[in-house]
């Protein structure tokens, strides 16, 4: 039953939440910024946080960043849809 009633229905949303989601974990920037500033040798920072150290010395590099940035995003969403659009019902 969950498999071909509920599933099947749910789908345009666990796609939708799946794509936001991935969008959201690549903008962890509060916590690192707040709990460890980027941690101990670097251990935690992540890519929006190495964008935000490097927007003060060199902008164009920050830039550069952030467009790869998008494009990795742009890459993991194309890739989503590629793969799960057989599996997503609309009616």
């Amino acid at each position: 039953m969950f498999y071909k009633i509920t599933l099947p229905l749910i789908s345009p949303q666990l796609f939708f939440i799946l794509i936001i989601m991935t969008i959201g974990s690549f903008k962890v920037f509060d916590t690192v910024k707040i709990m460890t500033g980027g941690g101990p040798n670097g251990a935690t920072t992540t890519l929006v946080y190495y964008i935000y150290e490097f927007r003060t010395n060199s902008i164009g590099y920050a830039s550069a960043t952030g467009v790869v940035l998008m494009a990795i995003i742009a890459l993991l969403t194309f890739v989503y849809f590629r793969s799960l659009a057989n599996k997503v019902h609309y009616q």
